[in-house]
Parts: structure tokens; sequence; C-alpha cells
């Protein structure tokens, strides 16, 4: 999860964090469970589950990220609050040896307040997300040089901000 600066390259709906996920095929099966904890009230629970079988590979995740307060360098607590949650389903069929094709859905829920710029600290803003999407891509291996991709793309963006913050404006 990148935050702060850096999440700043991925736009303006990066607020909170963006999530990197690694897009891969399976090559053995294996599921994985995971919990971190830390600073700021931060709780990060991740399920992953991948596998092989014939022709079939897959990759399902699922992941919760809490945060809340934390400190800025001057010892002041600055309100905050994260509660996310992550899901994708990733389904290949190879055709041959040179091509397949692969169904891939990604959801990303969350509910998030922060707190407004050092000088309106007591400005709440709160916001949530409801996006998903899901791709079907079909791939033939032309030659060593050459590839040929064919994707589909539907994706839903439902987001809700709200800002009292007079630095970003009303609204």
């Amino acid at each position: 999860v990148l935050k702060g600066a850096a999440a700043s390259l991925y736009g303006a709906n990066a607020k909170g964090g963006v999530i990197q996920i690694i897009t891969r095929k399976a090559e053995e099966n294996k599921s994985t469970l995971t919990y971190t904890g830390g600073s700021y009230d931060k709780e990060n629970y991740a399920f992953m589950n991948q596998g092989k079988s014939g022709d079939y590979s897959w990759v399902v995740t699922s992941q919760k990220d809490i945060m809340g307060d934390y400190r800025d360098a001057n010892g002041t607590t600055v309100p905050e609050h994260r509660n996310a949650e992550t899901t994708t389903f990733k389904l290949t069929k190879a055709i041959n040896e040179k091509s397949d094709i692969t169904f891939d859905y990604q959801k990303y829920q969350s509910d998030y307040m922060y707190s407004g710029t050092n000088y309106y600290l007591s400005q709440r803003n709160p916001g949530n997300m409801d996006n998903y999407n899901w791709k079907l891509i079909y791939n033939n291996q032309l030659t060593d040089n050459l590839k040929n991709r064919l994707t589909f793309y539907n994706g839903v963006y439902d987001n809700t901000f709200q800002t009292n913050d007079p630095y970003w404006g009303m609204g």
C-alpha cells in the first residue's frame, strides 16, 4: 500500500492509499493467509489462493485494510479512518501452447475519512468508493517477438467525496 506523495502518482482516486496487485499466472497450487498490524491502528488481513489444473489456472485474493488516526512530526494527532476491502478473481484457460483466454474481476470498496490540511485539522472529509471492473483477455503469441492481445473491459466507479476544507473548496 502506497500513501502520501507516492500515491499521488496514481491520481486523485488514490485517497487512503494504493494497493498494488501483481498480475501473474498460477504455476502451483497454494494458499496464503496473512495478518499485519502496526502504527495508526493499522490492520491488514489478506487471503490468496492460486492453482493450476490441466489447462486452467486461477488466482483469487481477498484483503481487508483498516487504518486509524496518526501523529504528524510535531506529535499532533491527525484524525483519519479507512475501512477497505479488495477482492480479485482471475481464471485462465490455455487454448494451446501459444494462446489463452482470461477472465479477470476486481472489486474495491472503501469508506474513509481524513482531516483537512494542517491549518484545518478539525475539518472532517468523509467519502466512500464502490468500484469494480472485469476484463476478458485473449492472448495469442504469433512469434517469439510478436504477441496479439484482444481485451474487452468494463469498469464501474462509484466514488463519493465530501470536503469542508477551505483550501480545496467547500463541497
